[in-house]
């Protein structure tokens, strides 16, 4: 499981995933790796959420335009 590059590429503000019980240090290690982001990790029907925020957050861009 590679979360960091879903952290390094994702344009959004927030990410969740949802992991097994096993998962859950190589999502607090990915925090190591991009360390922009804060995590949130809550069970969820047998498993893990993990809810992840930008510290800090990058501003909305209309709809149809890149950068």
């Amino acid at each position: 499981m590679e979360i960091s590059w879903y952290l390094r590429f994702h344009r959004g503000n927030s990410i969740v995933f949802l992991v097994g019980p096993a998962a859950q240090g190589q999502v607090e290690h990915a925090l190591f790796i991009e360390t922009g982001w804060t995590l949130d990790i809550t069970p969820c029907e047998g498993g893990l959420r993990a809810e992840m925020h930008r510290k800090v957050p990058r501003p909305m861009q209309p709809r149809g335009e890149t950068s």
